[in-house]
């Protein structure tokens, strides 16, 4: 079913807006995706990010750096701009610096516990140890104390009776 011709450039343009990447959005224009830079990082929903990464750099100063990264880099460059600004949004005091803190705080947690779980296996090895050696001296141990009893007429007596 068509539409009529006055519908259908409308329609047309609505149809472009919702395939324009997110920079092309807010820029007001048309969107080339075999063209536009940004819509592989920024398609168009992705439009919080991108108004992240523009307050944060500016899309001036993002274009420089993006075009100033050797081109095997930008795709990790663009990750890195796009998850600072994205931090710097959801913490503004603190930004990367606090997921830094935040993750080296765990870090240190996780190696003290690393530490106590690793002196608690060293005990256990080392009195693991002590029982095996301890253990032939024990039984000889015991089998003198029956001895003892058996030729004490008095302890003899104690155990007949109990």
């Amino acid at each position: 079913m068509s539409l009529p011709p006055s519908s259908s450039s409308s329609s047309s343009s609505s149809k472009n807006n919702t395939h324009a990447c997110a920079a092309c959005k807010h820029q007001r224009r048309k969107c080339d995706p075999a063209r536009c830079v940004l819509a592989r990082y920024f398609a168009g929903e992705r439009g919080r990010e991108f108004r992240s990464v523009r307050r944060l750099f500016g899309v001036s100063n993002l274009m420089r750096i993006y075009n100033g990264v050797p081109p095997h880099l930008r795709d990790q460059a663009m990750r890195a701009m796009i998850f600072e600004a994205e931090t710097r949004r959801r913490d503004p005091v603190h930004g990367c610096i606090g997921v830094i803190r935040a993750l080296s705080a765990q870090i240190d947690a996780a190696q003290r516990e690393l530490e106590v779980a690793l002196r608690q296996i060293q005990l256990l090895r080392s009195s693991s140890q002590n029982l095996q050696i301890l253990e032939p001296e024990a039984k000889e141990e015991v089998s003198r104390r029956q001895a003892l009893v058996k030729e004490s007429p008095t302890l003899a007596g104690e155990d007949e009776a109990n």
